[in-house]
């Protein structure tokens, strides 16, 4: 069990360079620390990123960590057809909201908490935040092409969600473990 604490951080981690998640960090990083996305990666922003990220940080690891146990205390109690129905469903009206198609979250509630974490001073992702406020021009073609990659992410989250709750998803390990064949990998 000890093992597998390093592996999840790592792969935590790992998650935020995710085609569907890094473009949200730019954004993310100019909403909570009033640093617009244009000037993330000039000198005397990366302290301010910094402080910034800090108090969210051990925000988000805490929330999510008792969201973690609450979803398995959940989990336990119904059974597994119907938890691939839930994840389904939520994945489907993510992936809309993430589209644009649904006002889902960000128009709903996010102004005022966007608006709440800029006055408290907090944000997520401190070696993201540190991370990339120096690699900010690398990214700068990924922000002028975010509306394409919020559609392909946002379509993918609702296919994902579709295969869940029809389930299907073992289409995508059938594909996986014929890709992992076709390059000499052994299959999971």
């Amino acid at each position: 069990m000890a093992g597998r604490i390093p592996i999840a951080y790592l792969a935590g981690v790992v998650s935020v360079v995710f085609p569907c998640v890094l473009p949200l960090v730019p954004g993310y990083l100019s909403a909570v620390t009033a640093v617009e996305a244009s000037r993330l990666g000039t000198p005397g922003t990366a302290m301010r990123v910094v402080r910034g990220t800090l108090p969210f940080f051990a925000g988000f690891t805490t929330v999510f960590v008792l969201l973690g146990v609450g979803a398995v205390a959940i989990a336990e109690q119904i059974g597994i057809r119907t938890q691939a129905w839930v994840a389904g469903f939520i994945l489907v009206v993510f992936g809309l909201s993430f589209m644009g198609l649904l006002p889902l979250p960000k128009r709903l509630v996010g102004a005022g908490l966007l608006q709440r974490a800029r006055g408290s001073g907090s944000s997520a992702f401190l070696l993201a935040g540190l991370a990339f406020t120096r690699a900010m021009t690398a990214f700068r073609w990924l922000r002028d092409r975010y509306v394409y990659v919020q559609a392909v992410c946002g379509a993918s989250l609702v296919v994902l969600g579709l295969l869940l709750f029809f389930d299907r998803y073992y289409w995508l390990q059938v594909l996986m473990n014929r890709a992992l064949d076709r390059a000499g990998i052994d299959s999971l």
